[in-house]
């Protein structure tokens, strides 16, 4: 089991005449909010092509005509399926999904 767990380390310096468990509580909060303030939050379900491109993940492309995009949703929205439809010029729906 101590092979599935990773662990991380911190390494700080503080500045502090005495050293107790409030400053060293503080000190990390701290740190751990300045380590979050840089991580972007992704979109899930159905977005835009450019918020869909930020996942970093294979794209791949499949057409639904007008009438399967209510079944689809539902189905989406279930499993998790990030997605974008483009409307074609013949009413076919261009589906991009991550994988």
């Amino acid at each position: 089991m101590q092979e599935e767990v990773t662990q991380k380390t911190m390494a700080f310096s503080i500045k502090s005449a005495k050293l107790t468990a409030q400053v060293l509580q503080a000190a990390a909060r701290k740190f751990l909010e300045t380590q979050n303030k840089g991580k972007t939050k992704l979109h899930h379900g159905q977005q835009s092509l450019k918020q869909l491109k930020k996942h970093g993940a294979a794209l791949s492309n499949i057409e639904i005509t007008d009438a399967n995009i209510g079944l689809f949703k539902p189905c989406a929205k279930k499993y998790g399926v990030d997605f974008t439809l483009r409307k074609d010029a013949r009413l076919i729906f261009n589906l991009n999904a991550t994988a």
